[in-house]
């Protein structure tokens, strides 16, 4: 799967440029398997957008109304810890409380 840095549409590899604005389309990083999946039936992940020490962001796309979001996926090791877990879940939805435009808006978590 490639991708245009400019209007964000994602394309499969026979292209080269993006048909829409002519800009080069860029791969995947090789050896990422999230890029290119399909979450829980409602996130196309479509490319990384950066990594820290709890997981992996990345661009995708809510497939239920076209909306691009940054899809959080923590590391495998972090997932096998219950009570990290949890306090995941806590900071969700204490997140999702908070309304400011210099907050990210957090939709969903599971």
């Amino acid at each position: 799967m490639k991708h245009c840095p400019l209007c964000d549409k994602s394309y499969g590899d026979e292209l080269s440029t993006c048909p829409l604005d002519g800009a080069r389309l860029s791969t995947s990083p090789a050896g990422d398997p999230v890029v290119g999946q399909v979450i829980k039936g409602r996130y196309r992940v479509l490319r990384k957008l950066g990594e820290g020490g709890m997981g992996s962001v990345y661009l995708a796309d809510q497939l239920s109304i076209s909306r691009k979001v940054a899809l959080k996926v923590l590391h495998r090791e972090f997932t096998r810890d219950h009570e990290f877990v949890q306090r995941f879940h806590q900071e969700a939805r204490l997140a999702a409380a908070l309304n400011h435009p210099a907050i990210t808006t957090v939709f969903d978590f599971d």
